[in-house]
């Protein structure tokens, strides 16, 4: 398969892929009236990053090879960072009630007018009350661990493809 066909579909499918789950988070958020606690909302952020990424490297990715490297790059550091706080997510969930975090404190639209953003990133990573809260489960499994596995399926088979890539068409700078 050519080069330019292998990218596009392989950024292709993450597209799809990622707006399929902001829109269910989206429905979820709205249909079922479910506020999502900070933790979400940066998960949110950077799945729309990679919706974006994907969308735009579909076209321009495989047109020129230092582009198509930073738009692998982009999308792998996404990936791990959507992991990492998804598995943030899930420890936050299983703490016992003395050891959370106060699930007090101002909404993070506030809090984004007020704080710069590398702080308020941080007091986010931190957790709050309300990330410990299962507020929504399938099969008895909370959203967090579901957003957790999505995030390692999607890792997985993109390292897979991404090798499979660079195996069959080495680029050269």
């Amino acid at each position: 398969m050519p080069l330019k066909r292998f990218s596009q579909r392989c950024f292709g499918f993450l597209f799809l892929a990622n707006l399929f789950a902001l829109l269910s988070a989206l429905s979820i958020e709205h249909w079922l009236h479910i506020e999502p606690c900070p933790l979400c909302i940066l998960q949110r952020i950077i799945v729309l990053a990679m919706i974006v990424i994907s969308l735009f490297s579909m076209w321009l990715a495989y047109r020129h090879k230092i582009l198509g490297a930073i738009c692998h790059t982009l999308m792998t550091f996404l990936l791990f960072s959507n992991l990492l706080v998804s598995a943030r997510y899930i420890w936050i969930q299983n703490l016992p009630l003395t050891e959370a975090p106060p699930a007090c404190g101002a909404s993070v639209e506030y809090l984004m007018q007020i704080m710069p953003w590398l702080d308020l990133l941080k007091m986010i990573l931190t957790g709050s009350g309300e990330c410990q809260k299962v507020t929504f489960a399938i099969f008895n499994i909370s959203f967090a661990t579901w957003t957790s596995a999505y995030f390692l399926l999607m890792t997985c088979l993109y390292l897979f493809a991404l090798f499979r890539l660079y195996k069959n068409h080495s680029p050269r700078f």
